[in-house]
């Protein structure tokens, strides 16, 4: 066991206390602000990208740029609904009530997300510079054949990437 010093807001004196005596402290905090924000975040993120998936998907002209948007606000809806496992866990106490299928897909949900979610950023930023760097360029060389192959690689690009996820895990 090893002894850290820390200080704490109110005495005059520095506190030596245990690492398990801290944990045991600020655990319950953390994890009752983890639950908090991560409730906030379903509830902001199911709805808000709700809202981008209905309106782009049901009443906007598509666009290259409109998809991509649409590809990320699906994969952010997806990692949302996947978030009342995460608020379980935390309220049982780091207790996984849903089986070891159901933590798998958990997990290859979240890291299919991310990875998803980092992509399409990535091209929507990529797209946007060479719009505003090179708009003649970009007028002509940019097609929606290109913008559909990008698209579709950009889709099946982090499945594939992730595939070893379930394998090895």
């Amino acid at each position: 066991m090893e002894n850290d010093t820390v200080y704490i807001p109110g005495l005059s004196t520095v506190a030596t206390l245990a690492e398990e005596e801290i944990y045991s402290r600020i655990y319950p905090v953390f994890r009752v602000i983890n639950i908090t924000l991560y409730s906030i975040m379903f509830i902001l993120g199911t709805v808000g990208n709700g809202l981008v998936i209905w309106i782009i998907g049901f009443k906007m002209e598509k666009t290259a740029t409109l998809i991509w948007f649409l590809n990320l606000a699906i994969a952010d809806f997806s990692f949302c609904l996947f978030l009342p496992l995460s608020i379980t866990e935390w309220a049982l106490w780091d207790n996984w009530p849903f089986g070891q299928i159901m933590c798998k897909t958990w997990a290859f949900n979240l890291q299919l997300n991310l990875s998803t979610s980092e992509l399409f950023l990535m091209i929507i930023s990529v797209d946007r510079c060479i719009c505003v760097l090179y708009p003649i360029w970009a007028k002509i060389h940019r097609t929606s054949r290109l913008d559909s192959q990008i698209n579709k690689i950009s889709v099946f690009m982090p499945l594939i990437k992730k595939l070893n996820f379930i394998w090895y895990n």
